[in-house]
C-alpha cells in the first residue's frame, strides 16, 4: 500500500510539473512521463485506482481538446460506436502534435475512402483490450493490440515508450477504459515504411 501511494505521489509530481510548463505557455516538446522502473513495482500492484469517469472512449478524446485529429479519425474510420463499447479499452492516443509530425498529405491520404481499411488498421493499433493504467504499463514487455499487432514496452527510468512512441501524459479515465497519451504515432509493421 505504502510503494503504491510512493508510485502514485511520483507520478502525481511529476504530471503536475509537466502540466505547469504547458499552461505557462512554454513551447517546448513534452517531457516523457517518468513511470517507475519495473524493479519498483512491486507484483502485488495490478492497477491505480481511476477517478470516476464521466464519459466514454470517444467522449472523453472529443472533449479533452488535444485529440482533435484522432477524433476525427475515429469518425472518419467508422470506429466510434466500437470504442464507445463497454469494453474495457486501453487506448494509446496519439496528441494532435503527434499527426502533425506526420509527412505531409499521410493524414489527407487516410482521410480517402479507398484508405479506410487501412486507417482502422492504424486506429486499431493503438487500441488494447483491458483497463492498464500506468503502474501496469511499466511492468509490461508488449501489448497485443485489437488490430492483433504487437505493441512494444519500454521502460527507463525517466521515461516510457510505447510501440516506439513516448508516453506524455497517463490515465485518463473512460467509463469503458482509460486512455494515456502517445507524442508520436505507431505504425502497425505492415505499415511503417
Amino acid at each position: 500500500m505504502l510503494i503504491q501511494k510512493n508510485l502514485m505521489m511520483r507520478t502525481s509530481l511529476i504530471l503536475g510539473a509537466a502540466f505547469s510548463l504547458v499552461a505557462c505557455g512554454e513551447k517546448k516538446a513534452p517531457e516523457p512521463v517518468y513511470v517507475p522502473d519495473k524493479a519498483e513495482v512491486p507484483v502485488e500492484v495490478e492497477n491505480i485506482e481511476l477517478p470516476e469517469a464521466s464519459a466514454d472512449c470517444v467522449d472523453t478524446v472529443i472533449a479533452d481538446g488535444k485529440f482533435s485529429t484522432l477524433a476525427g479519425l475515429i469518425q472518419a474510420a467508422l470506429m466510434a460506436d466500437t470504442l464507445r463499447a463497454p469494453g474495457p479499452f486501453t487506448i494509446f492516443a496519439p496528441n494532435d502534435e503527434a499527426f502533425a509530425a506526420l509527412p505531409e498529405g499521410t493524414l489527407n491520404a487516410l482521410l480517402l475512402p479507398e484508405s479506410r481499411p487501412t486507417l482502422q488498421r492504424i486506429l486499431k493499433h493503438h487500441v488494447v483490450e483491458g483497463t492498464y493504467t500506468s503502474v501496469k504499463v511499466a511492468t509490461e514487455k508488449s501489448f497485443t493490440t485489437v488490430a492483433g499487432t504487437v505493441l512494444p514496452v519500454s521502460t527507463t527510468e525517466t521515461s516510457v515508450t510505447v510501440g516506439g512512441a513516448p508516453v506524455v501524459a497517463t490515465d485518463l479515465p473512460c467509463t469503458n477504459g482509460v486512455i494515456h497519451t502517445l507524442s508520436a504515432v505507431s505504425l502497425p509493421p505492415d505499415e511503417a515504411q
